[in-house]
């Protein structure tokens, strides 16, 4: 009863006109700033500027509102994660280590793929390539679990918030194949793409059914193939 007391007393920061949720009370008021055009003489920025700056902006780390449509894909329409990812994505400057698995989620989600798979390369190389200057004091365990997400949640397109499990794979350009596994009601499951197919199968456990490509499929020990143009 007190959770929902809480929720029913919650405010839902949105501008009706645009779609766009707002990233915290406040947000839409502060100054624009085009991350785009600070050089690269002051990144990372949060190493040159002073937090007081910083906070000045409207430019942010991560998108924390983006998570919403992440986790809660159901519940906002393809219109309304394509206006919010477009406006956030423009004012994020990708310091966090959270941030690129998630906007790459999201743009694969799209039909962005050379977006999400940018996104997706830039999570993998994060500690590699030192771009935060700091990989000496420890790798980003968050953008290691961000590149896995990356594939799974992105190019495999899982959704975990409808009635049944969601696959909806797609392959960028720069790959011929990728797989993953998942466990899911007790089974093990195999999705195996291609540029032409994505292959389903139960590894261990009992048959599933699953929601792929929109349509409920039941998958068994046997797999089952969908070939790319009849998705």
């Amino acid at each position: 009863a007190e959770w929902k007391r809480m929720a029913d007393k919650m405010r839902i920061l949105k501008d009706e006109e645009t779609g766009i949720y707002e990233q915290h009370d406040g947000y839409f008021d502060l100054p624009h700033i085009d991350v785009k055009s600070i050089p690269m003489s002051e990144v990372p920025i949060y190493k040159h500027w002073a937090y007081i700056k910083i906070f000045r902006f409207n430019m942010i780390k991560q998108p924390d509102f983006l998570n919403l449509p992440y986790f809660f894909s159901q519940d906002f329409s393809m219109e309304e994660k394509k206006a919010n990812y477009e406006f956030y994505e423009a004012r994020t400057c990708h310091e966090s280590s959270l941030s690129p698995s998630l906007h790459g989620i999201l743009a694969a989600e799209l039909g962005k793929l050379d977006e999400a798979y940018d996104f997706l390369a830039y999570a993998a190389r994060l500690d590699l390539d030192n771009y935060n200057r700091n990989t000496e004091q420890g790798i980003h365990s968050t953008s290691a679990a961000g590149v896995w997400a990356g594939m799974t949640f992105g190019f495999g397109g899982l959704r975990t918030d409808g009635d049944m499990l969601i696959l909806n794979p797609t392959i960028p350009e720069e790959w011929h194949s990728y797989r993953f596994r998942i466990s899911y009601a007790g089974s093990l499951l195999e999705v195996a793409v291609t540029k032409n197919e994505a292959v389903f199968r139960v590894i261990e456990g009992e048959s599933v059914s699953l929601q792929i490509y929109g349509k409920p499929v039941a998958v068994t020990v046997e797999g089952v193939t969908i070939k790319q143009k009849e998705k």
